[in-house]
């Protein structure tokens, strides 16, 4: 899928969807027109601004909406506030609440309520949150209604609308499910979407709609006002009027934390990043062909649901299933398709990616085992080798994801080339290749450079808001001028959740003249997102980061401290803290701090490394030595080359040359191209007289 902004609903990669948890749902990343987030304000009619827009409440839906309305109550969005604070009574107390439990419920009461502000102020660390209904209401959806109801007073007389009011006065398109047609002809084994006279599929933002709250992903806050704060660049950008999905957020991607290797969530991830694997969010599905949103229930049983889209024939035999007459009850759909799992520690879900089960990717975290509801006893190995079977007369079985993420969450030497696979195959879905190219990015540099580097300048130019986002993260590996003109072109993306990330990463790099504009908006941009995000440590982090680069030191260093005493389980704080010093060329400063945050976190990697670089350097080799040694054998991937090498020169400082030479050759054996190795190792030799 592509992203959810631009298009009113830009496309998850397909006919109607987009975007970052969101991430970009997409599928195909074929070339299409780039689309302005700007909605002009007569597409809402001609009364007053977007920003005119107000909440009125449940009550001025219901004399019109009656039916709705009566669906709606006593549904899960009805009751949501309920289940917020049977979690919040679990919780509290319990590490669950990363931060405060203030903060942990503003975060929780934005989705599980309907207009909410939350109102933090950093300096006292306090809440001011408003809400205008406790629960999920029409207005949490369908956005403010002032203007609907506006003109639905207006115009109570007439059979239809004027055309100039798109979206019948909302600020959100969500067209009805009778707007929208799916088709299948007698020969097709699946329906297929069409339009509807004045509301084609892709007119709807209802993917955009759930996404913020049925999805994992960074909120930046609303858009900011900065037309004033900076005039003279107004002009060569898309300013977006109204915060649709990828303007506003950062979908999340297939991090080890949230996802299988296979992507299926694990206790914590939402739908949406699920769904937006599918072939379903590929072919246009949205959640409403499914499910009502007012009721929350399924539009029809699950059976009957499955088969008005797909071809009982094709589908509902033997040959498909693989399970015979002998079985007393054959699963559903769903049972293999859709294996349940528990997400967010209460409520158990159905996995959304509609997957084909594959036991093999799964027996190793991969994700869950529909097989194993039934068949336990037998054994995720025995269920592999029913489905490898029935596979080799159909043909070969469907290429997984796991063997790309699970090689690169273990450094394995193939890892590059899987990833390069996953990332350049268009048929997968944006979040899918955005995340290989992210996990790519991550590795240390190998033989398949010039690939990674095509990878990342077709991120760039892509119609897909999350693989232009992560080509600005993935953006380090460049050299210095390289990479200024590469990110400061997405300085100016219409996207801001682009321009920030994008922002975010030449934090550690100088840009020149020619991009001054561009990066004053984005630090602007990017400092109010960190204000809004003030409540948790990685806000406060990024706002130190931003005082740090304009030059401002001292408050940022009053600020890191302020995250340490606010935050002190993160060594979040500390590791930026360490960069910031090492950036104003700081080094004996930086080590002094490392060595203090050490204390706290003894295995953090890069403090080890900054301390035992700055010990080495001062001859103080022998209490360098078990930090750098530490540090290479907890590095990351992407570090491992760089910590490996200096702790192999500090072991021949020491006069230690066999230990030098062992490490030396372990990193020539993974990283042949590395040019700094041989120099050293040539250097070992003539000392030990070969």
């Amino acid at each position: 899928m592509s992203s959810f902004t631009g298009r009113r609903l830009s496309h998850f990669g397909l006919l109607i969807l987009g975007g970052s948890l969101l991430t970009s749902v997409g599928a195909c990343d074929k070339k299409k027109p780039k689309q302005e987030v700007r909605r002009d304000k007569k597409e809402l009619g001609s009364v007053g601004s977007i920003e005119d827009l107000n909440y009125l409440g449940r009550e001025a839906c219901t004399p019109c909406h009656e039916d709705q309305v009566k669906a709606h109550s006593g549904s899960p969005h009805d009751e949501s506030h309920l289940l917020q604070e049977k979690k919040t009574e679990a919780l509290e107390g319990s590490a669950h609440f990363l931060t405060s439990v203030e903060s942990e419920k503003s975060r929780c009461v934005a989705c599980h309520s309907t207009n909410v502000k939350k109102n933090y102020e950093f300096k006292s660390d306090s809440y001011k949150t408003t809400i205008g209904e406790k629960h999920v209401s029409c207005e949490a959806c369908h956005g403010p209604a002032s203007r609907h109801v506006h003109f639905a007073k207006k115009y109570q007389e007439l059979e239809k609308w004027p055309e100039n009011i798109e979206f019948f006065g909302f600020s959100t398109a969500l067209i009805s499910h009778d707007s929208r047609r799916w088709f299948r002809a007698a020969k097709d084994d699946t329906a297929r979407l069409i339009g509807v006279g004045s509301a084609p599929p892709e007119k709807t933002d209802e993917i955009a709609s759930c996404a913020p709250c049925h999805s994992n992903s960074i909120d930046w806050g609303p858009a900011p006002e900065l037309e004033k704060a900076v005039p003279a660049i107004i002009d060569s950008l898309v300013l977006a009027t109204v915060n649709a999905f990828d303007d506003r957020y950062a979908l999340s991607l297939l991090e080890e934390t949230l996802y299988s290797p296979e992507g299926s969530g694990k206790a914590g991830a939402h739908t949406m990043g699920e769904f937006v694997q599918s072939s379903m969010a590929h072919a246009g599905v949205v959640c409403s062909d499914c499910h009502n949103p007012h009721s929350g229930v399924l539009r029809n049983p699950v059976e009957e649901l499955c088969s008005s889209c797909h071809n009982e024939e094709k589908y509902e035999n033997e040959r498909h299933h693989l399970h015979g007459d002998s079985v007393e009850e054959v699963p559903l759909c769903v049972d293999c398709h859709m294996p349940k799992s528990r997400a967010s520690g209460l409520v158990p879900r159905r996995d959304h990616r509609f997957s084909i089960p594959r036991p093999d990717l799964s027996l190793d975290g991969g994700g869950p085992q529909p097989c194993d509801q039934c068949h336990a006893k037998r054994g995720s190995s025995w269920a592999q080798g029913v489905l490898e079977h029935a596979f080799k007369e159909r043909g070969e079985m469907p290429v997984g994801v796991a063997p790309a993420f699970r090689s690169a969450a273990q450094g394995l030497a193939g890892a590059p080339l899987l990833l390069g696979e996953l990332f350049f195959d268009e048929s997968r879905s944006p979040l899918l290749r955005a995340s290989a190219l992210a996990r790519w990015a991550l590795l240390d540099e190998h033989s398949l450079e010039k690939k990674f580097k095509q990878a990342l300048f077709l991120a760039k130019k892509s119609d897909d808001v999350l693989l232009r986002r992560v080509a600005a993260q993935a953006s380090s590996r460049l050299g210095n001028d390289e990479r200024q003109q590469f990110v400061g072109e997405l300085l100016t993306d219409p996207v801001r959740s682009v321009r920030i990330a994008a922002l975010v990463s030449i934090l550690d790099l100088k840009m020149g003249p020619k991009f001054q504009g561009a990066m004053e908006r984005a630090l602007l941009e990017a400092k109010a997102g960190a204000q809004y995000r003030a409540d948790g440590v990685q806000g406060v982090v990024l706002l130190a980061d931003i005082e740090a680069y304009r030059g401002k030191e001292k408050h940022a260093y009053n600020l890191f401290d302020e995250a340490g005493r606010r935050f002190p389980q993160s060594s979040l704080v500390y590791v930026h803290w360490v960069r910031a010093l090492l950036f104003k060329d700081k080094g004996a400063i930086a080590s002094a701090l490392a060595a203090q945050a050490l204390k706290k976190f003894p295995k953090e990697s890069e403090l080890l490394y900054v301390r035992g670089r700055w010990l080495a350097q001062e001859k103080e080799v022998l209490q360098a030595l078990p930090l750098l040694k530490e540090a290479y054998e907890k590095a990351p991937p992407r570090w491992r080359r760089a910590y490996g090498y200096a702790y192999a020169v500090a072991q021949n400082e020491r006069g230690d040359w066999a230990e030098a030479m062992a490490i030396l050759r372990e990193l020539k054996k993974s990283y042949p191209q590395a040019k700094e190795i041989a120099p050293v190792m040539e250097l070992i030799d003539k000392k030990r007289g070969r």
